[in-house]
């Protein structure tokens, strides 16, 4: 993550997305067939941001049909906008 934060220009922003685990949403099919084991804890994203300005975080949960099989995935969003002080 130092890396991406790097590379980001004064003013701007990064923009992420990602998937997170929740105990209460089942494995997708596809992660349960290729033994896949990592996923971000809820709200991990947002500490790497914490010295940045945050523009729009949110968790959600959300309807997939991927694998052709219904299930649900939850996931972090981030924009946060870097600023010199």
């Amino acid at each position: 993550m130092a890396n991406y934060k790097a590379h980001v220009n004064n003013n701007g922003i990064a923009a992420f997305q990602v998937f997170v685990k929740k105990p209460f949403i089942q494995p997708p099919p596809e992660k349960k067939e290729k033994g896949i084991s990592h996923m971000w804890k809820s709200g991990q994203l947002f500490t790497y941001f914490h010295d940045w300005y945050i523009e729009h975080c949110t968790e959600y949960v959300f309807n997939c049909n991927s694998s052709g099989i219904p299930h649900r995935h939850a996931a972090n969003r981030l924009f946060a906008r870097m600023e010199e002080y």
